[in-house]
This record gives structure tokens, sequence and C-alpha cells, in this order.
């Protein structure tokens, strides 16, 4: 009969020591606020965004209408190309 109560608290023990040790070293501790590391280095300022160039000023390109065939207006610059 003696094994029984022994058995509980070493179960009791265990569970305890699971809950209550990681707290006390800190291994599930997370910090209440957000943080970030800083280190030194070149200041850099980066946007990024998404959308569609609207050309201020634009010279509108147009096939002749008196040319004999079949003419077409190619682009001048591939989509995605940098624009400065």
């Amino acid at each position: 009969m003696t094994r029984k109560p022994l058995a509980l608290a070493t179960i009791g023990a265990a569970v305890l020591a699971l809950c209550v040790l990681p707290w006390l070293f800190g291994l599930g501790a997370r910090p209440s606020v957000a943080t970030l590391v800083v280190t030194k280095g070149p200041f850099e300022r980066r946007v990024v965004a998404e959308g569609n160039l609207v050309a201020a000023a634009a010279t509108p390109v147009t096939a002749p209408v008196d040319a004999q065939g079949q003419l077409k207006v190619d682009w001048l610059v591939l989509d995605g190309t940098p624009a400065k």
C-alpha cells in the first residue's frame, strides 16, 4: 500500500518540475514588448510599391494611314524594365 502514495508523489514532482523549471531558467519567457536588435550600418531607405506609371508628357506614335501592307507599332521598352 505504500507504493501508491510514492508513485503519486513521484508523478506529481515530475509534473511540477516540468512546469516550474522552464520558468525558473527563462526558457519559456517571452518579452512583453516587441524588441529588435539594432546594429550600426549604412543608412538605407526603401519604398516598396506596386502600380502603373503614367507619363506626365507623352508622344503618340501611330502607323501612317497611306502605307501599303500591314504595319504595327512596337514597344520601345520591354515590360518590367527599370525606369529612372
